[in-house]
C-alpha cells in the first residue's frame, strides 16, 4: 500500500438535509480513512470539498503535500454549512477546479472521488447526471457513499459505481494485509536487535561505571592532597609577618553542587580560622558537579572601605569556568562592581577556556594566573602574595570628569565638559590595565552640549548652566575660526562672524586682518556621537 499513488478528494455533503451531528460522523469517517494513508511520503494527495447551494472547496491537494499532521488539523477545524443540495456544482467544481495540474493533480495517477451524500440534490437537479457523466469521462473513479437517493437513474449511476468500489475495497484490503505482515516482521526483527543491543549496553555500562568510579576515587585524592598542600602554603604566606599589609582578612568557600561558607572574612582571626579549615581538608569538600556561579553568589557583601584593594582569589579547575561561562562573567562583574578585584587562578585541562575574555572581565592580567597543574599552584600564590598583595596599596582617589558615567558598564559614555559649554568627554575604560580614559571632544563651531540628549544644539535652547554670558556681557572668542567669535544676548552665548578679512580681537572687537581667510559659518552637526 506504501507504494500506491492515489489523487484523492473526499466530497462531504453539507446541506441542511443532514444535520450537524450525521456532517461529524463523515469528518470521522474521512480521519479514520487517512489514518492508514501514505500522505507524508506523496504516494497520496488529498483535498476535501462540502457542498450546500454551492460548492465549497476547503482545500485542494496542492495544499497539505507530505504534511499529513497539517492536514488532520483542518479536517478536525472544518465547520458545517448548512444549505440546500446542489450536486452538479460539485461534481463540475471537481473536473473544473479541483482535478488541474495547477492545484495538484498528477496526470499518471489514478483520481479518485469519495462522495460522501445523505440527501436528494435539490439545485440544479436536472444537471446532476450529466455533470457525473462528464467526471466519469473526465477519467475519475467515482465512489458514492449514502442514503436517500430516489432518483432511479442516479440510483442506475450508483449501482454502477458500487462494483468499481468494491474493487477498490477489495485491492485496499489485499494491500493493508501486506503492509501490516511486512510490518509484524519487521517489529520482531527490531525488537530482537534491541534486546541483543540493550544487554551489552548494560554488560558495557556496568564496566565503564565501575573503571569510572575507580578513577574518579583516585583522581579526587589526589585533587584534595594536591589541594591542600598548596592551600596551607598560601595561608602561611598570609600569615608571614614579612607580609607588608598586617590588616589581611581571608575568608574560604568551597563549593560543588552547592557552596560552602567555611570560614567567614568579617570573623576576628580569619586567617587563622581559614589555616585551621584548610588542614582538615578534605572536610567542607563534597563530590558533585562544578557550580563556581554559585559559590561566588556567596559574596554579597562589598568590601571593607580601606586604602588596599580587597581580593577574590578564585582557584578552580578550567571546567568550573567553562561549564557555565555566561552565569561566571555575570558574578565576576557583579563582585567587581561591589570593589572586590578578581584573581582567577585557572588550572588548565582541555584548553577550552576563552583566557582573554577571562581576563578581561575579571581585573587584568596582572590578577590572572594560569598554570598546568596543581604543583604550579604554590609558585602562583606566592607571586600573588608578595607582589600583588603587598602591593595592593591604592590610597584615596581623586574624582575624575569620567566617574558615575556609566562607561564602565557600556564600554563609552559622554559627559559634559565642566567648564566649556562646546566641549564634551567620552569616556572609556580599558580593563586590561584598569584605566579610565576621557577625551574632549568639541562640537561643531556655534553649537553648545546638551547633556540630556546627548547632542550638539542651539545655544539658546539649551541653556548650558557654564555658559559665560551669566556672568559677563563681553562677547569672547569663539574656537575654530579668526573671524568667529560669541556675543551675549538675554544671558546667553549666541555665535556671530565677523566679516571677510576681520579677525576678532578679545576686548576690541572685528579688526582688519587680511591674512583671516577661514570660513565662518556655522558647521553642520552630523547627529550623535560616534560611539566606536
Amino acid at each position: 500500500c506504501e507504494l500506491a499513488q492515489v489523487d484523492l478528494v473526499f466530497v462531504l455533503d453539507s446541506s441542511s438535509g443532514v444535520g450537524e451531528a450525521n456532517f461529524k460522523e463523515m469528518l470521522n469517517f474521512v480521519t479514520d480513512f487517512l489514518f492508514f494513508a501514505f500522505v507524508d511520503n506523496g504516494n497520496f494527495r488529498v483535498g476535501v470539498m462540502t457542498y450546500g447551494d454551492d460548492a465549497y472547496v476547503q482545500f485542494q491537494m496542492s495544499q497539505y503535500q507530505r504534511n499529513k499532521a497539517a492536514m488532520m488539523s483542518a479536517l478536525k477545524n472544518l465547520a458545517y454549512r448548512p444549505g440546500g443540495s446542489n450536486k452538479a456544482a460539485a461534481l463540475k467544481a471537481l473536473r473544473e477546479n479541483m482535478y488541474t495540474v495547477a492545484n495538484g493533480d498528477r496526470t499518471d495517477v489514478p483520481n479518485v472521488v469519495l462522495f460522501l451524500s445523505a440527501s436528494d440534490s435539490n439545485i440544479n437537479t436536472a444537471q446532476t447526471v450529466t455533470e457525473a457523466e462528464a467526471a466519469r469521462a473526465f477519467g475519475m473513479q467515482i465512489f458514492g457513499v449514502g442514503e436517500y437517493l430516489k432518483s432511479h437513474r442516479m440510483l442506475n449511476f450508483v449501482q454502477n459505481l458500487q462494483v468499481e468500489m468494491l474493487n477498490f475495497v477489495q485491492n485496499l484490503q489485499v494491500e493493508m494485509l501486506n503492509f501490516v505482515q511486512n510490518l509484524q516482521v519487521e517489529m520482531s526483527k527490531l525488537v530482537q536487535n534491541l534486546q541483543v543491543g540493550m544487554l551489552n549496553f548494560v554488560q558495557n555500562l556496568q564496566v565503564g561505571m565501575l573503571n569510572f568510579v575507580q578513577n574518579l576515587q583516585v583522581e579526587m585524592l589526589n585533587f584534595v592532597q594536591n589541594l591542600q598542600v598548596e592551600m596551607l602554603n598560601f595561608v602561611q604566606n598570609l600569615q608571614d609577618p614579612s607580609v607588608t599589609n598586617t590588616g589581611v582578612r581571608a575568608g574560604l568557600v568551597t563549593y560543588s553542587d552547592n557552596f560552602q561558607v567555611i570560614t567567614n572574612v568579617t570573623a576576628p582571626n580569619s586567617v587563622s580560622l581559614t589555616a585551621a579549615a584548610v588542614n582538615n581538608l578534605p572536610n567542607g569538600l563534597r563530590q558533585g558537579a562544578a557550580n563556581l556561579a554559585n559559590a561566588l553568589r556567596a559574596i554579597v557583601l562589598p568590601p571593607r572601605v580601606s586604602d588596599y584593594r580587597s581580593y577574590v582569589a578564585i582557584i578552580a579547575p578550567e571546567s568550573s569556568y567553562t561549564a557555565d561561562q555566561t552565569n561566571v562573567l555575570a558574578e565576576i562583574a557583579r563582585l567587581k562592581a561591589l570593589g572586590y578585584t578578581i584573581v582567577p587562578f585557572v588550572i588548565a585541562e582541555n584548553n577550552r577556556l576563552d583566557v582573554q575574555t577571562l581576563m578581561r572581565e575579571a581585573s587584568g592580567a596582572q590578577y590572572f594566573f594560569d598554570f598546568n597543574n596543581y604543583s604550579q599552584l604554590e609558585a602562583a600564590l606566592k607571586n600573588f602574595t608578595r607582589d600583588g598583595l603587598c602591593k595592593g596599596y591604592v590610597g584615596p582617589k581623586a574624582g575624575g570628569l569620567c566617574d558615575n558615567s556609566g562607561h564602565r558598564v557600556n564600554g563609552m559614555s559622554v559627559v559634559a565638559h565642566p567648564m566649556d559649554c562646546d566641549k564634551y568627554v567620552q569616556c572609556y575604560y580599558n580593563n586590561l590595565i584598569n584605566l579610565d580614559i576621557g577625551v574632549v571632544r568639541t562640537c561643531p563651531r556655534g553649537l553648545h552640549w546638551n547633556q540630556a540628549n546627548k547632542t550638539c544644539g542651539q545655544p539658546n535652547e539649551i541653556r548650558c548652566p557654564n555658559d559665560r554670558c551669566r556672568e559677563d556681557c563681553e562677547p569672547y572668542k569663539m574656537e575654530g575660526a579668526c573671524g568667529a567669535y560669541w556675543d551675549c544676548e538675554n544671558g546667553v552665548s549666541t555665535p556671530k562672524c565677523c566679516q571677510q578679512f576681520f579677525s576678532f580681537i578679545p576686548g576690541v572687537g572685528c579688526q582688519l586682518d587680511y591674512t583671516c581667510k577661514d570660513e565662518c559659518g556655522p558647521e553642520k552637526w552630523c547627529g550623535e556621537c560616534d560611539t566606536r
